[in-house]
């Protein structure tokens, strides 16, 4: 190849990608639920764990032993049968 040569990489075929290509969407995260009557429990497990309540279907996050959340109180009764978490 010389100087002063211009070589096609791709004939346009990638502005019309470009194009086609949908505009990066950031989402919002929904806010938290609201709680009834919330009861604090403490997680008793090993690792991290994500829940979902029996009651409400509400998903609680623990990050690992000792760790303390607020759950709904429909919910409280059927989590602390798991024998994972203690009230607070």
């Amino acid at each position: 190849m010389h100087s002063g040569d211009v070589m096609s990489c791709c004939g346009n075929r990638r502005s019309a990608w470009r194009a086609s290509v949908p505009a990066r969407v950031t989402t919002v995260p929904s806010p938290a639920p609201a709680l009834l009557n919330p009861t604090r429990l403490a997680y008793r497990g090993e690792g991290p764990v994500v829940v979902r309540g029996p009651a409400t279907g509400f998903a609680y996050v623990f990050s690992g032993l000792g760790d303390t959340l607020d759950v709904d109180e429909r919910d409280a009764a059927g989590l602390l049968q798991l024998g994972h978490f203690e009230p607070r």
